[in-house]
């Protein structure tokens, strides 16, 4: 073969693999975005932070984050009679 039709036969298959690699892209990305969406745990959460915060204070009675969240500074103390709060 002669020099030109090299470079021609090597601009043709650059050519049919760009080509055929856009399309495996879309169709992948077509499979993708008509799959059903999976749920992720944890994202919904409740609209009432104090029914949650109760409920897991009744399992964990002595998670601090749980009593702080609450606003209940004194069963923290009694907990912990070290406890600071970080902004005073």
């Amino acid at each position: 073969m002669s020099d030109k039709k090299v470079k021609q036969s090597l601009i043709q298959f650059l050519i049919y693999t760009t080509i055929l690699s856009i399309l495996f892209l879309s169709a992948i990305n077509v499979n993708t975005s008509l799959r059903p969406k999976v749920k992720i745990l944890g994202v919904e959460t409740s609209d009432n932070d104090q029914v949650f915060w109760s409920n897991f204070i009744t399992l964990h009675p002595n998670y601090l984050p749980g009593w702080i969240e609450l606003g209940r500074t004194e069963k923290v103390r009694e907990i912990d009679p070290n406890y600071k709060k970080l902004d005073q």
